[in-house]
């Protein structure tokens, strides 16, 4: 992502953005719209059965991954455009959800899928393990994020299939994220807007899940240093630091994305201690959850919101996260926001339309909202169907 860094850079952005959206013009999308938007006039916040929007949040995965032709997933379906150009980051850790859907539900086809996707990243695969950045191209330089992220999907083929080729490419992945790391555990080479962020948390907790497949020690001591610095980040009232989302609002789902990482990675290595960092932050979005029957999308640091939509990637992962804690704590109010989340994050899922709205998860909730306004992410339908899959 290319940021503006001046009010003439913004301007600049935002008219290409706008003329890319008229370059991208899709008949069949366009004609979807107006029901997409209607619906989220007129139909109120409502549960679903999550047992019946899984398969369909699959479905839409599979028709994703489809358009890409290549064995990638596409980044998006667009309101205006249709389906985008495939992912590699979320094609990463989309993987390890089709493997654990075809496994779960015995679907044999998203298996296939799976080893096709993965088979699509080690085409782009760098020789010393880095993977690009952005969407796959040569001009895209490789990041340390996107990487971590790909690190998820190697890692469950190397588990699935055994097969070299992917046992291979996890090992080298792992090895250059740790190369690129500093001494203080975080990442700031190789990182968006040549910042540390804290939401690395999920690089970290991808390197741990490479040591606990693999026995790898490098890969636990970054995972570890990471985890470390993400979890002395945190302000006294709970809230992340670090971010550093320039020009971005404190979206739900980078807190989730550092919530996710420092929970599930400090849970995979047995550091109690650094996973319960994370946990006040997460029970101030419980608390206000179950009083309010509603996230916000975004927030200020002192847990103000920052918008009145809904970031339902964010819900999705923060719905994982209370049940992660519900495992590790025993306190049911996590299992009850978790559960609740999950019907919440059903109920938005289109059961019977056309094209890429069937089945996909809204970036915002309703549509219009700032985060992926009229879009239908790959990512969000990923992290709701772990959602379905590991709280319902």
């Amino acid at each position: 992502m290319n940021e503006p860094k001046s009010g003439s850079d913004k301007a600049r952005y935002f008219r290409g953005r706008l003329r890319q959206a008229f370059a991208e013009l899709n008949p069949g999308a366009w004609l979807a719209a107006p029901g997409a938007i209607f619906r989220d006039l007129v139909q109120p916040r409502k549960a679903g059965d999550r047992q019946v929007a899984l398969p369909e949040i699959m479905g839409w995965l599979a028709r994703a991954q489809d358009a890409a032709e290549n064995g990638g997933v596409s980044i998006y379906y667009s309101l205006y455009g249709g389906y985008g150009a495939p992912y590699p980051e979320a094609t990463g850790y989309i993987i390890p959800t089709m493997l654990r859907y075809a496994d779960r539900f015995g679907v044999p086809e998203f298996q296939t899928r799976a080893v096709r996707a993965g088979d699509w990243l080690l085409s782009l695969q760098a020789e010393d393990g880095a993977m690009p950045g952005g969407l796959g191209g040569l001009e895209d330089p490789p990041l340390v994020f996107n990487t971590g992220q790909i690190l998820f999907g190697l890692n469950a083929l190397a588990e699935s299939t055994q097969a070299p080729r992917f046992v291979e490419a996890a090992a080298k992945t792992a090895a250059w994220l740790r190369q690129q790391q500093d001494d203080d555990g975080a990442w700031r080479r190789h990182t968006y807007q040549d910042k540390p962020h804290v939401y690395a948390a999920m690089v970290a907790h991808a390197l741990a899940e490479h040591h606990c497949q693999t026995g790898d020690k490098r890969a636990r001591q970054a995972a570890e240093a990471h985890l470390r610095w993400a979890a002395s980040q945190f302000h006294d009232n709970g809230f992340p630091g670090a971010l550093n989302l320039i020009y971005w609002p404190n979206y739900l789902h980078f807190i989730a994305y550092t919530l996710q990482g420092l929970v599930e990675g400090a849970a995979l290595l047995d550091l109690p201690q650094l996973w319960q960092k994370a946990e006040p932050a997460a029970q101030v979005l419980r608390d206000r959850f179950l009083q309010n029957d509603k996230l916000p999308g975004a927030f200020k640091e002192d847990w103000r919101p920052d918008g009145s939509y809904a970031c339902l990637t964010g819900n999705a992962q923060i719905s994982l996260v209370w049940s992660r804690l519900f495992s590790l704590t025993g306190e049911p109010a996590f299992r009850e926001a978790a559960q609740k989340m999950t019907e919440q994050l059903a109920g938005t899922v289109r059961l019977s339309a056309s094209g890429g709205v069937r089945g996909g998860v809204k970036g915002s909730h309703p549509i219009w909202g700032r985060y992926l306004a009229l879009r239908y992410p790959c990512w969000a339908a990923k992290f709701t169907a772990d959602a379905l899959m590991i709280c319902g």
